[in-house]
């Protein structure tokens, strides 16, 4: 059997169909379980403990109802019964293991749930724990890739011939969120790593971004925390920019509709664009999304990706072999819908990094 963990949970033999689909994107499969041990089984702890990080994914695996996960994370917890109770108290104060970790639960609580709710008090906030700046950016890694991790799950026990154990329920779009195809800005919370001073563990992790943003204030944000970046960097790019599949301009819709169901200005700009400019419609085409909706969309392979990177981001836990069926009748292979399904996932954390880490910034 494997030691990846996604495959673990599912029982998915390398093999298997399933397996050897994943092993075709295996950049992307190496990447997810190496992101996985930086985050939970961190060489450098950054000043957030084993136990920390293991609560608070605990945390987000039971607030996003991945009972799987939950109990892989529940496993690295150990006997510490106080840490286990104080992650399974949602409804509660979480209390049971001390005024930091409750402390860790809520700003996680927050991240996973409302991202855009995040400002710079509760920066601040962790900061006066006594967390690093890189110990804030290795949390937000974690409580963002949890999101990640669930949705992959999903896609993949759908994929499996499984799931969809809640109602689908609808998908709403952050009505009130100012999307727009303009050029939007980014301001981090937390000083960017500079590349005069910056390590060569930073360097290096910034080397595994693509190309073209590897510069960026974003990525120089994410770079405090060298280890999650290195390889979410890696991870990022090849969901994105890996080659066959997925066409380009798919995979670019896909990411635009996510970011428009979690309200993340910033990514939906650059995102809806891009989608755009692999089109023949061009800009209309996101446009008639914003002003109009999910419905907006009416060509048929275009509409079923719409619907589907809706439900998986807004319902995971609803994502069923159903929900695969419109994107095989429009001619979507077993490649396409696992890039699909990555992009999706990896969007769940992006918008979240995004979201709480910094402030998008509006043309005037």
């Amino acid at each position: 059997m494997t030691d990846d963990l996604i495959e673990s949970i599912l029982g998915i033999a390398p093999e298997s169909p399933l397996g050897l689909l994943r092993r075709r994107r295996p950049e992307a499969l190496r990447h997810a379980e190496g992101a996985y041990r930086a985050l939970l089984l961190p060489v450098d702890p950054a000043g957030l403990s084993p136990v920390e990080r293991a609560a608070v994914a605990l945390r987000v695996a039971l607030r996003e109802g991945d009972a799987g996960l939950a109990a892989r994370f529940r496993t690295l917890l150990g006997g510490d019964a106080r840490a286990i109770a104080a992650a399974e108290d949602l409804d509660g104060a979480g209390n049971a293991a001390g005024p930091r970790l409750a402390a860790l639960l809520r700003h996680a609580e927050l991240v996973a749930t409302r991202p855009a709710d995040c400002g710079q008090a509760e920066i601040d906030a962790l900061r006066a724990l006594g967390l690093s700046p890189q110990a804030v950016v290795a949390l937000t890694q974690l409580v963002s890739f949890v999101p990640y991790q669930v949705r992959l799950l999903a896609g993949l026990r759908a994929m499996q011939g499984g799931g969809g154990t809640v109602p689908p329920g609808l998908a709403p779009v952050a009505a009130d969120r100012p999307f727009t195809l303009a050029e939007v800005g980014w301001q981090p919370r937390l000083p960017p790593v500079e590349e005069a001073g910056a390590t060569p563990a930073q360097l290096a992790a910034l080397e595994a971004c693509p190309p073209g943003r590897r510069n960026s204030v974003y990525f120089r944000t994410l770079a405090l925390d060298p280890g999650s970046l290195g390889e979410r960097g890696a991870l990022f790019a090849t969901v994105m920019y890996a080659p066959r599949g997925l066409p380009r301009a798919e995979r670019e819709l896909s990411t635009a509709i996510v970011s428009m169901v979690n309200g993340c200005v910033y990514c939906c700009a650059v995102h809806a664009r891009r989608c755009g400019e692999g089109t023949k419609q061009g800009p209309a085409m996101a446009r008639r999304l914003f002003t109009d909706g999910l419905a907006a969309e009416t060509d048929p392979r275009r509409r079923a990706i719409v619907d589907f990177s809706a439900l998986l981001t807004a319902a995971p836990g609803a994502v069923s072999p159903a929900a695969l069926a419109p994107l095989r009748a429009v001619g979507l292979d077993d490649l396409e819908l696992l890039d699909l399904i990555h992009c999706v996932a990896m969007f769940a954390n992006a918008n979240r990094l995004m979201q709480s880490l910094g402030d998008s910034i509006l043309p005037e």
